[in-house]
């Protein structure tokens, strides 16, 4: 008969022949048969198939690069959302010189001074920035997407790293 781990700590196991699973206790009648029987137990797997596997593994990558591209991944989607308003706000504000409405949105850049030209030139060099780090991301995101595509086994999905070649 052939056995399988069923998670990675090697609490559960299950046989192959019934699909019956059963505790890795020694006093669980099932698996002291295992053992007795010299059954060698096969590697946890942690998806069923290689098509899963990517699917797993590329919805892992989607989120890490949602999560950069937002920039604050520990915030509420409220907090981001505020962020981002003000942010928006902020550039188009720059963007048409409006001196009023940059100095509503920016009191600290106001109270040091700040004209609408020195502040329309810092969000245009954020802007900048913000979308270099966002091709960045993209592109380390379209990367994993084709590695992952390419993966041949489990085990080479298994050992795939998500975290790696990231920008950020």
């Amino acid at each position: 008969m052939t056995y399988r781990w069923l998670d990675a700590e090697h609490t559960m196991v299950r046989r192959e022949s019934d699909g019956a699973v059963f505790a890795a206790d020694s006093s669980n009648r099932d698996y002291a048969d295992c053992l007795a029987a010299g059954a060698a137990i096969a590697p946890y797997q942690r998806w069923a198939g290689l098509a899963e596997a990517q699917a797993d593994l590329v919805a892992a990558v989607e989120a890490r690069a949602r999560a950069m591209r937002m920039g604050v991944a520990g915030a509420s989607d409220a907090t981001k959302l505020a962020i981002y308003r003000e942010k928006y706000a902020t550039a188009i504000a720059a963007l048409a010189n409006d001196a009023a409405a940059i100095a509503a949105l920016t009191p600290e850049a106001s109270a040091r001074g700040e004209d609408a030209a020195t502040l329309a030139r810092l969000v245009k060099s954020l802007g900048d920035q913000w979308r270099a780090a966002g091709l960045a991301i993209d592109a380390a995101y379209q990367t994993h997407k084709r590695a992952i595509a390419g993966l041949a086994t489990l085990d080479a999905a298994a050992a795939y790293d998500i975290d790696a070649g990231w920008p950020l």
